[in-house]
């Protein structure tokens, strides 16, 4: 009995603070949902509780369309997770999160945290990985000029000659179906390659993606999943990001996907003077803030991912929108025969002219963003003001763009195609353009927009210039995509006619 009696003691011992702990955990999880600094933005409480909902939303690749639906059901500002909001408000939103507001506190604006961002392979990050503001901010200086509107001129017959192949190869294929998704791919990694890289990926010339970028496409969702998985408590971040990403294994495959365009650039590096000039022949000069060679390295690697796919994204979602909108394409492909009898007269200014054309571009932008989820940030200690909410320091925060771009406060008609609105239609009179921001915004915002957009406006030029398309497919499925930082693109099959 006193044996009995010794061993429910030493039972009870140990379980109580178990128990307690356990109790505690729960209090605090209640009282920040219920009574907590985020208590009264809107949400589903579940979501205030737990972190679980939002990670299952995520890790379906549902996060785009799930969010949305949070933000037309909640309005502008929704709670996401217990320590999590998004902000749908539109262009104050996108002010407070991302622009700069001097003399607040300690710290400049809400800041990227190194949870979201995995570290580069050779230790030199890219802008997109620099987590301080220095680092960022030398390292887009750098780059800055090769992006003025004076060096995309001049590297403009580069990418005019891509233009000019995905014409030549667009015809090759006759009255045979085509994929226009894994066409523009193969125009912009290619035109990326020929810029950033000194190279001819000859991806265009091959019809199709090369083996490096297939496994590159292949292993996001397993990045993403993992992301995901890292954020739900300090194990699981350990677990991902101590562990496994630390891994003889995984360094290695990391190794091995930078050296594909390390090695490229060493070779490009070599020869300072490009004729027709590049993307690095500015820098090359040694402006201030030169980059190390590392950082060379990476930032190669960033523009043949950020500069490539999520332009032909763009395309093919703006091209799904017209071809599904007959009138509009017919808009459009009038503006540009009319204006051009060959590419013998398309030029980068020229395009800028074309209003329709541009009209339809920012249309599909606004529909069809290729990154359709928010850039995550952390609000500075004490603590920050977003959409008229006081957000305490610690808390992530974003503005998610499908979300933002098809709430009905900021948009008439806004599932619909419309480039009228762009063009001052008073139908359109009370849109809030200003909440669609596809590159970002404020000083931290994609470097390479306008070069973006000039190569948008030829690739589409180029091909509305010399054909006439049509689907071959029904087109209400190729919007249903999963989203994985960027969405899982479904080929999108036409037929182009060569006109006379």
């Amino acid at each position: 009995m006193l044996s009995s009696d010794r061993t429910q003691y030493t039972l009870a011992l140990w379980l109580t603070p178990v128990v307690l702990y356990v109790v505690y955990a729960w209090l605090k999880v209640i009282t920040g949902a219920f009574f907590g600094p985020l208590s009264k933005i809107p949400g589903p409480k579940l979501w205030a509780i737990s972190r679980l909902p939002r990670m299952y939303m995520e890790w379906q690749g549902e996060e785009a369309a799930g969010v949305a639906a949070l933000h037309k059901k909640y309005g502008p500002v929704v709670r996401l997770a217990p320590n999590e909001v998004s902000f749908a408000g539109g262009a104050q939103a996108w002010k407070d999160i991302y622009g700069y507001r001097k003399n607040v506190g300690q710290e400049k604006h809400p800041y990227r945290s190194s949870a979201s961002y995995w570290p580069p392979a050779n230790g030199a990050p890219s802008m997109i990985q620099a987590i301080r503001d220095e680092d960022h901010q030398r390292l887009r200086k750098s780059l800055a000029v090769s992006f003025s509107e004076k060096s995309m001129k001049l590297m403009e017959p580069r990418v005019k000659g891509w233009a000019r192949l995905l014409q030549t190869k667009l015809a090759e294929r006759g009255d045979a179906a085509v994929d226009m998704v894994e066409l523009f791919r193969c125009a912009t990694f290619d035109a990326m390659g020929d810029l950033a890289l000194g190279d001819d990926l000859q991806m265009l010339r091959n019809g199709r993606l090369s083996d490096y970028v297939h496994a590159a496409f292949s292993g996001i969702r397993t990045i993403i999943r993992l992301r995901v998985l890292s954020t739900y408590n300090s194990f699981t971040r350990w677990l991902v990001q101590d562990c496994f990403f630390q891994s003889a294994f995984v360094r290695k495959a990391a190794m091995e996907n930078l050296r594909y365009s390390a090695d490229r650039v060493d070779r490009r590096l070599q020869e300072p003077d490009r004729d027709p000039p590049d993307l690095w022949t500015k820098p090359l000069t040694g402006i201030d803030g030169k980059m190390s060679l590392d950082e060379y390295h990476s930032t190669a690697q960033l523009l043949m991912t950020a500069g490539t796919d999520t332009s032909a994204i763009g395309l093919s979602g703006t091209l799904y929108y017209l071809l599904t909108n007959p009138d509009c394409l017919a808009k459009v492909t009038d503006e540009v025969r009319s204006a051009f009898s060959s590419m013998d007269d398309v030029t980068y200014e020229t395009l800028a002219q074309l209003k329709y054309l541009d009209a339809a571009l920012q249309e599909g932008l606004r529909l069809y963003p290729p990154v359709p989820t928010g850039a995550p940030r952390v609000t500075p200690m004490p603590g920050w003001s977003i959409g008229g909410y006081w957000i305490p320091g610690g808390v992530n925060v974003h503005a998610p763009h499908y979300a933002t771009s098809r709430l009905p406060a900021h948009f008439t008609a806004p599932e619909s195609f419309h480039p009228e609105r762009w063009l001052g239609d008073e139908k359109f009179q009370n849109d809030r353009l200003d909440a669609v921001q596809p590159f970002n915004l404020g000083p931290q915002n994609c470097l390479g927009q306008a070069f973006a957009m000039n190569e948008m406006r030829l690739f589409m030029a180029a091909v509305l210039l010399q054909f006439d398309l049509q689907l071959c497919e029904d087109p209400r499925a190729w919007l249903d995509q999963r989203v994985f930082s960027m969405w899982e693109t479904k080929p999108l099959m036409c037929v182009a006619t060569k006109t006379s």
